[in-house]
């Protein structure tokens, strides 16, 4: 009887023990999968870019290198697939990637979200003499051989602000504005995104934008 007793405590010990270690990795696991921005950039070093072997982004530092290098001239991203391994916080600092005005910074390239969210997004406007393109991908577009997408992506907590906007701006002055993505040209689709807590704030010094100016804003895309 007593060595039944013995065996049952020591059963019920490796149970807790079994019970608690399940609960303990999954609690550090899920703290892990965000990752917080610091402000610096890395290149991304797993996978060759092909739809069999993505590009993962494992950081924040590592989607801000790539937001901050696309370039359809030089060749960077262009034609290439990316997949997001986690969440990423990009902790309010202002998204110095999310404007474009030329060609060259549409992104002809998949990304998949993978189910992940990006949080705490700052994206800021001013003055500018041409068109102005803004999101967290500002320009997607595809080309006749190739569909740019984004797609499984949860953006949350997206703070959009415009100051210093005045009078002396081009005649021309537009704004496509999504939390997202700013301009969608042909061939390019986004799919199973979701896009949540969006604030529009501004500081103008002078709230008088020429009669002609022109502004599209909408929290998943600016303008199609």
């Amino acid at each position: 009887m007593r060595h039944n007793k013995q065996m049952r405590a020591i059963f019920a010990a490796i149970l807790a023990v079994l019970m608690w270690m399940p609960t303990t990795s999954v609690t550090q696991q899920a703290k892990a999968e965000t990752d917080v921005w610091d402000g610096t950039l890395r290149r991304p070093i797993q996978g060759v870019g092909s739809k069999q072997d993505p590009i993962l982004i494992t950081s924040a530092e590592e989607f801000a290198y790539l937001m901050q290098n696309y370039d359809n001239a030089s060749g960077v991203c262009f034609r290439k697939y990316y997949k997001l391994t986690c969440d990423i916080n990009l902790n309010n600092y202002v998204w110095l990637y999310g404007s474009a005005s030329t060609a060259n910074r549409t992104f002809i390239a998949q990304f998949d979200g993978a189910g992940h969210k990006i949080s705490n997004v700052r994206l800021m406007m001013h003055h500018a003499p041409r068109q102005i393109h803004a999101g967290l991908f500002p320009q997607l577009g595809g080309d006749a051989d190739f569909e740019s997408a984004i797609e499984n992506l949860h953006l949350d907590q997206v703070n959009i602000e415009f100051y210093e906007v005045n009078s002396q701006v081009s005649p021309n002055y537009q704004f496509r504005v999504g939390a997202l993505v700013g301009q969608m040209y042909n061939n390019s689709r986004v799919e199973n995104c979701i896009v949540s807590n969006v604030t529009v704030s501004d500081s103008f010094q002078q709230e008088s934008l020429p009669y002609h100016a022109q502004m599209w804003m909408a929290p998943l895309v600016g303008d199609i």
